[in-house]
């Protein structure tokens, strides 16, 4: 489904005074995050404010949980990508602080299987590109050798 179409529709229903159920507004905000919507854009689809927005979320444990793993994952990628930490905070609603404490954790993840201290495939292996994990353990294996040789 077009992505700007389906958040038209949405904006329609509530400006028309549509009732959605929990179930239903849970369903939209996890796809309007898929498609890429801010908190902020989010809201305005919902004619709601952004605080609004995520306070639905903070109440909701699953929805929360549910967004905060597709955060880690996206914000993962995107600081691959090279985009700033202060730029991907903005687009999802959380503190800069948050952002580099999802890179630490990632990082953290990479290092500790690459010393053997984790053999299984972690969540982040299992969620992040695969193929750029791949290549950092390299990297930092890379690094590791070059260290232990110098």
């Amino acid at each position: 489904m077009d992505k700007d179409i389906y958040s038209k529709a949405v904006e329609q229903n509530v400006e028309h005074g549509v009732s959605l159920t929990n179930e239903e507004e849970e369903r939209i905000i996890i796809e309007l995050f898929e498609q890429g919507k801010t908190q902020e854009e989010m809201g305005k689809i919902f004619h709601i404010g952004q605080s609004a927005i995520a306070m639905r979320i903070k109440r909701n444990k699953i929805l929360a949980k549910s967004l905060s793993d597709k955060i880690n994952i996206s914000s993962v990628n995107e600081l691959l990508s090279g985009n700033k930490q202060s730029d991907i905070a903005n687009n999802y609603g959380i503190t800069q602080g948050r952002v580099s404490q999802i890179w630490g954790d990632w990082i953290t993840g990479i290092k500790e299987r690459v010393q053997g201290k984790r053999t299984d495939l972690s969540r982040q292996a299992t969620k992040v590109d695969l193929y750029q994990e791949a290549l950092l353990l390299l990297i930092y294996n890379e690094m590791i050798n070059h260290d232990n040789k110098g």
